[in-house]
């Protein structure tokens, strides 16, 4: 559990600085932080401590929501 808590401490404002980036909406980005390590944990456990795998996550969770985003505004179901 501590190594869980310290890697989101320890990454949490770099991978929100990377998702607004990414998406440049400030709610869409926390919204998927807390999605990024959701997916983070679910995948590799509380134990874990890969700060790479995160990014790479917060990445393909981005580009999901952008992809939905952009489907939604061209008018087809997700």
């Amino acid at each position: 559990m501590e190594s869980c808590e310290r890697l989101y401490r320890e990454n949490r404002e770099r991978v929100l600085r990377f998702l607004l980036h990414l998406t440049g909406d400030v709610e869409l980005a926390r919204d998927l932080v807390q999605e990024t390590f959701a997916r983070y944990l679910s995948r590799y456990g509380r134990d874990s401590e890969q700060p790479g795998l995160l990014f790479t996550i917060a990445r393909n969770a981005g580009l999901d929501a952008l992809r939905q985003q952009l489907l939604a505004l061209a008018g087809w179901q997700t």
